[in-house]
């Protein structure tokens, strides 16, 4: 059976920012220790690459991951964050009533001046149907809307669905890719 783990990346610094695609934040001690427990809890798996998102707090959530077992996180642009000029580097009091309304809401109609949620869930889902082929287990290191869209259009579930699922910084969400449809198995959150 085809396994893919969809990490996301421990809390990283700045924690009430909307970090984006924005370079640097680095992951905080609270974060080191999330990507730590999962860790752990992927340690017995039969892990044969990592690919991870080129951001650094997603990077060194890979490499923690990796190190146990020597393997080097590759990088992919496919599992960067979602792009959103209109929010990056503003903090969520910033952000009108409305648009959070939506976004919590009918997050598949929002316009934040780069990528649709359509647009992330595509790029994750041809991303993890590829790397889904590959032997043994596979690891992705992302973020959250992206991991969480991807999941819903790979088990073809309505993208407005997105914050209604969980997805905690340090969390491990296991898919099985063996079925036409992606079924999800397990749920770990340190």
């Amino acid at each position: 059976m085809a396994k893919l783990y969809l990490v996301r990346h421990g809390s990283s610094v700045e924690q009430g920012m909307i970090r984006g695609r924005l370079p640097g934040y680095p992951l905080s001690e609270k974060g080191k220790g999330e990507a730590a427990l999962a860790a752990d809890w992927l340690a017995d798996r039969n892990m044969t690459s990592i690919f991870t998102s080129p951001l650094q707090r997603a990077y060194e959530t890979a490499e923690i991951i990796g190190k146990e077992k020597g393997i080097k996180p590759k990088l992919s642009e496919q599992l960067g964050e979602w792009y959103a000029p209109a929010w990056q580097g503003k903090y969520w009091n910033q952000i009108s009533k409305l648009q959070l309304i939506r976004y919590a809401l009918r997050p598949s109609t929002i316009n934040l001046n780069g990528e649709t949620l359509g647009e992330v869930a595509e790029r994750m889902a041809v991303f993890i149907k590829n790397v889904s082929t590959h032997d043994g287990d596979i690891v992705c290191v992302s973020h959250r809307d992206p991991i969480i869209a991807g999941k819903l259009a790979l088990m073809g579930r309505n993208l407005n669905g997105l914050n209604f699922e969980r997805c905690k910084p340090g969390s491990v969400t296991v898919l099985d890719m063996s079925e036409e449809k992606a079924r999800q198995l397990e749920y770990f959150e340190p």
